[in-house]
């Protein structure tokens, strides 16, 4: 059973790395990721959040799937800084089953999920490495009823471990074409690289 995991893990890292080496646009590749989650992991809620420059997080992708159309989005930007900071550490996919676990994760925010299953986890730039940045954070939940199963929970470990990769290389690609003057000439970067 181990193996047959191990050999399920290869081949969805391989199909995902092949659909996300292909997207060199933020947006495009948001998008791509989430409709891969989605396909994998069934119905969810989800949300990716994005640091910015002065290091809070935004809502910067979603899918709803059960909360009310008007309000999806708001409620999810306006926990964005309690949501992301929770979980940008983690490496590892932390599954959250019940109210005292989201309680003690989040605090007063934990009612937004009542009666919610949540998996989260922290995308890094290099995954397993002590050291890594943390570029996004993705926070999948759905009510408790249909739970996230093993499955799940080792698909979007794969996943946020190729997205966070992917994340990076997009960052690197446009940091490189960026205009000269916006270099900061202070910086040790060598700009002939």
């Amino acid at each position: 059973e181990e193996l047959a995991d191990q050999i399920g893990e290869l081949a969805t890292a391989g199909e995902l790395r092949g659909i996300l080496r292909q997207e060199l646009d933020i947006e495009s590749l948001l998008r791509t990721f989430l409709e891969y989650l989605l396909g994998r992991v069934g119905s969810t809620n989800a949300g990716v959040f994005l640091p910015n420059s002065v290091g809070d997080y935004s809502l910067g992708a979603y899918i709803n799937y059960d909360r009310p159309r008007t309000t999806a989005e708001s409620e999810l930007e306006d926990r964005a800084s309690v949501i992301a900071p929770a979980f940008e550490d983690e490496t590892r996919v932390v599954s959250l089953t019940d109210d005292i676990a989201l309680a003690d994760r989040l605090g007063d925010e934990a009612g937004f999920f009542a009666g919610e299953s949540v998996i989260a986890i922290g995308c890094h730039d290099t995954p397993g490495d002590a050291e890594s940045e943390c570029l996004a954070v993705l926070c999948l939940f759905r009510d408790r009823r249909t739970p996230f199963g093993d499955e799940a929970v080792r698909t979007v470990q794969v996943a946020a471990d190729l997205f966070g990769s992917q994340l990076a290389r997009v960052i690197r690609v446009h940091h490189r074409h960026k205009p000269d003057e916006l270099w900061d000439v202070d910086d040790d970067l060598d700009l002939a690289a």
